[in-house]
């Protein structure tokens, strides 16, 4: 039984309905960190009127017992223990107050004769902490024989009232004994709980109160985190302090890797909101992103096939981490690996007592160990060179191993980590990468992430069955680029004569399956189709899936952001977009047709809803899958017309402006844009090639140019890649500038 696709309900009758509320708070951070779903009433009335239905359908139902419940809800419970027997249903029992009901069936001990109701708010949460523990120890034990065992938790929940006659106290040798040091080897499914954070704590911290409502604890020790809401910045953020007893040296470690970290660039790392100060109780805040990749994964957000350019993308920001800024993580685990909007991925804070309490606390008696640190992670010296890289190597490694597996790896020996890795259903060169980074020998292993990444990358390469891309050769040739027929934009004419080297450009627009692959997220208006190309991305959104596709390809990335610009090295042979003469070119070939197949339209064989189009503008309503037409140019590329405009790498200019001569690339600084258009804050660069949705024929023509905004993500937006090297363009190219702000 994994954590994936169950559910849990907790039952509750109207007078406990403060006791079901901070319960739920505990379960919405199991809900989120590990895919569990609980099961809510979508309002007030549902609670009275489909309990029953959320007990036929939950895997455990966690009851909070009092009489109110036995008096409305006893067919409820009835149905539940019948379940219990007979369905697998795991039950949790939590006695809020005294009342007469037979739990003749569950162990209850004596020792302690409190319930629920008799505890302050604080101490609660360690019972309802405890309650979140026990689901994951039910959903833990994996054995079919023990699939309807309920959960022993410690006393405080099975609290017993004096007076209950019929209460029974027997024992069963199959009921699981709840033993709190197994916490501490469970670590990869700890869950958080809001009652870690103690007042004493937010005012020893100088923590505003008012400001962050905590949702849970997320890491134990000498250095303690939460997630917490920021009511004033209206996100989430992780609070993370010393303990009180930290030695001196390590709190000045703690501050110390803090400021570094917070020198990083904000993009691709977590963004340290405050930095930690003695006057402030030396706690500091980071921004905490929508999802991290253990609940993704658990949830089986990410596709199979995503997984491994997901790793590659993870081992690039840590080689760099490495080579550019020389730190060591320190703490890199599934829920240190933050994915937000659009699949941008960053790394969370680093483990800033690295190299400091394990200094003074041997790692046989520290709180926890997580499968992600590498064994020797107690015995290293931090300060020293070289920098302990291999601790991140590792668990590089096991994240890995967790991605692909689906599962937290529980193995803590090398020969079990070796069981797991054969197990996955990946390529055997995946497997020979990770157990070469997890290998227990540091000689054997990769000495960084660098290392890690090239290898990583070239076993995904010989694992792949197909290209990433299917390629059209574009010869060297000239012709006349622009026109003079009538009727037609200022922007698109006059004709000036230019040159194209040869370089390849893909027979199909990016596609969404392609896409989601690479950028880990499908943006498209209708995502359903897998073929058809991909729409509402932006220039830099394709700048950025070229540069990911170039890593994952082994070559180098074209682009690269410094700042406030974006320069393309024109030397590199990775994936970059066309320049527009390369575009234009390849659609109309050296007699500079008018269409790619020839001069006359063909309605029906373009996606287009435009007057006169025999398909019908009701009848056709977004982008088609690619293939499905067999025009093509005269060098065999297809969906250049009518399907979604593509992205090209110029500025905006008006032909008169625009040189000829050997492989223009636009002008070096954006130019004034048409009168009327409006733009939305950065420059603009030009699309070619119409798309579905234009009604005029003109837009269709393969000379036709739209200028359009940096920004802009719209459901007729597309892009196509090329490769080829240019060296003979300037090294400093045209189109390196600044962004419009």
């Amino acid at each position: 039984m994994g954590y994936r696709d169950r559910s849990i309900y907790i039952l509750s009758a109207p007078a406990s309905i403060t006791y079901r509320d901070e319960l739920d708070v505990h379960l919405t951070v199991l809900e989120k960190d590990r895919g569990i779903k609980v099961l809510r009433p979508s309002g007030p009335g549902d609670t009275e009127i489909q309990p029953i239905e959320f007990v036929e359908s939950a895997d455990i139902v966690v009851v909070l017992l009092d009489a109110d419940l036995v008096a409305r809800y006893g067919q409820e419970l009835d149905r539940a223990k019948e379940r219990r027997t007979h369905d697998h249903l795991h039950l949790i029992w939590v006695r809020t107050r005294p009342v007469v009901y037979d739990l003749a069936f569950v162990s209850l001990p004596k020792d302690k004769e409190r319930t629920l109701a008799h505890y302050s708010p604080t101490p609660r949460g360690d019972v309802y902490c405890d309650v979140v523990h026990g689901v994951c120890d039910l959903i833990d034990r994996e054995r079919p024989s023990e699939s309807s065992v309920d959960c022993a938790l410690p006393n405080a929940l099975y609290a017993q009232d004096d007076g209950d006659p019929r209460a029974q106290a027997s024992t069963s040798k199959d009921l699981p004994t709840h033993n709190p040091e197994k916490r501490e080897s469970r670590e990869a499914i700890m869950i958080e709980a809001s009652h870690s954070v103690r007042e004493r704590d937010m005012i020893r911290l100088n923590i505003n109160g008012d400001r962050f409502r905590v949702l849970g604890q997320i890491a134990w020790g000498w250095e303690l985190r939460w997630r917490a809401w920021d009511t004033a910045l209206r996100r989430s953020v992780i609070i993370g302090a010393p303990t009180e007893d930290i030695d001196p040296r390590s709190k000045e470690v703690l501050i110390s890797r803090l400021l570094a970290w917070s020198a990083l660039p904000k993009d691709p790392f977590a963004r340290v909101i405050q930095e930690p100060r003695e006057e402030r109780g030396c706690h500091y805040i980071v921004e905490d992103l929508e999802g991290d990749l253990q609940q993704l994964i658990l949830k089986d957000s990410i596709e199979q096939e995503a997984i491994l350019p997901l790793l590659c993308r993870l081992a690039s920001l840590v080689s760099d981490l490495h080579e550019k800024h020389k730190l060591v993580h320190g703490g890199l685990e599934p829920r240190s690996v933050l994915i937000g909007a659009q699949g941008k991925v960053k790394l969370g804070i680093l483990d800033p007592l690295l190299g400091a309490a394990l200094e003074v606390e041997p790692i046989s008696t520290r709180v926890t160990i997580s499968p992600y640190e590498a064994p020797e992670r107690g015995e290293v010296e931090f300060d020293r060179n070289p920098r302990p890289y291999h601790l991140d190597v590792f668990s590089l490694g096991m994240i890995a191993l967790f991605a692909l597996g689906r599962k937290n790896p529980r193995a803590r020996n090398a020969d079990e980590v070796d069981r797991l890795i054969s197990a996955l259903h990946c390529h055997d060169l995946v497997k020979d990468v990770l157990r070469t980074a997890v290998s227990p020998i540091l000689t054997q292993r990769y000495p960084n992430a660098t290392g890690f990444l090239k290898a990583l990358v070239a076993a995904y390469g010989a694992s792949r069955t197909h290209a990433f891309v299917e390629w059209r050769d574009i010869p060297d040739g000239k012709f006349e680029m622009g026109t003079s027929d009538d009727g037609v934009r200022p922007h698109w004419a006059p004709i000036r004569t230019v040159e194209v080297r040869a370089f390849k450009m893909a027979r199909y627009p990016v596609t969404q399956g392609l896409y989601a692959k690479v950028m880990l997220h499908n943006p498209s208006q209708w995502p359903q189709n897998r073929n058809a190309p991909v729409n509402c991305v932006s220039f830099h959104d394709a700048l950025e899936f070229c540069n990911r596709l170039s890593m994952l390809e082994n070559l180098a990335p074209v682009y690269r952001f410094e700042a406030n610009k974006i320069l393309c090295d024109w030397r590199s042979d990775g994936y970059r977009l066309p320049t527009e003469a390369e575009w234009e070119f390849a659609a109309r070939g050296r007699d500079s047709r008018r269409f790619p197949w020839g001069d006359e339209l063909r309605p029906m064989d373009v996606c287009w809803n435009g007057d006169g189009n025999s398909t019908g503008e009701s009848n056709r309503r977004g982008p088609w899958s690619v293939g499905e037409r067999e025009l093509a140019s005269p060098f065999g590329v297809q969906e250049l017309i009518g399907n979604v405009w593509e992205w090209c790498w110029d500025f905006f200019a008006y032909p008169k402006d625009l040189p000829g001569g050997l492989d223009p690339t636009g002008p070096s600084q954006p130019s004034p844009i048409p009168e009327n258009l409006e733009s939305r804050g950065t420059a603009f660069r030009m699309l070619r090639g119409g798309s579905w949705t234009d009604h005029d024929p003109l837009w269709l023509r393969a000379y036709a140019r739209l200028p359009d905004d940096e920004s802009a993500r719209d459901a007729n937006i597309g892009f196509r890649v090329v490769r080829g090297a240019k060296p003979h363009i300037d090294a400093a190219p045209p189109g390196a500038r600044e962004k419009a702000m």
